[in-house]
């Protein structure tokens, strides 16, 4: 069962259907990736975001952020807005995707580390943040993180939603 890749095509083994592009299929219903330096190379920079249509190959590519950034964690809300965790330089970056226009939201404790994300049915973004022994969620509605601490030891590994999407 699962998935079978070939290069740029997708094929799902128990429906037999083929779909293009590679990757995950995400909330909107496209496939996204990071196309970005290699983070053995000590200059993590994301050059582009891409976008690829899986039923009719149609791709958009978005330039990547004007400064150095790479994402632990991503994921894309039902309108099409891509978000990722950036556990180096602690802030959640969105992408606009009607527009390609980037935004940094800092996480409210400095360089508290926001890592491995999940995304609700609300398109609230969730993610941990392991240096700061919290728990963050980024609202696009309110343009808010709301931060919530957990124990003083706690060092948080990651998010996920429910079958019911509830973080």
């Amino acid at each position: 069962s699962g998935r079978l890749t070939f290069g740029t095509v997708n094929v799902n083994r128990e429906t037999l259907e083929f779909t293009r592009g590679q990757g995950r299929i995400r909330s909107d219903g496209n496939i996204w990736t990071e196309v970005g330096s290699p983070q053995s190379d000590g200059d993590p920079l994301i050059k582009e975001v891409v976008r690829t249509n899986p039923k009719t190959g149609e791709v958009k590519r978005f330039a990547g952020p004007d400064r150095p950034m790479r994402f632990y964690g991503d994921e894309v809300d039902s309108q099409g807005n891509f978000y990722g965790a950036s556990l180096q330089y602690g802030v959640v970056g969105v992408l606009n995707g009607k527009n390609g226009e980037w935004a940094f939201i800092p996480t409210p404790t400095p360089e508290g580390g926001p890592r491995r994300t999940a995304m609700d049915k609300q398109d609230r973004f969730w993610y941990a943040e392991y240096y700061a022994g919290a728990i963050g969620m980024f609202d696009p509605k309110e343009w808010k993180i709301h931060e919530w601490k957990l124990h003083p030891f706690a060092l948080p590994y990651g998010m996920a939603v429910d079958k019911n999407g509830e973080a």
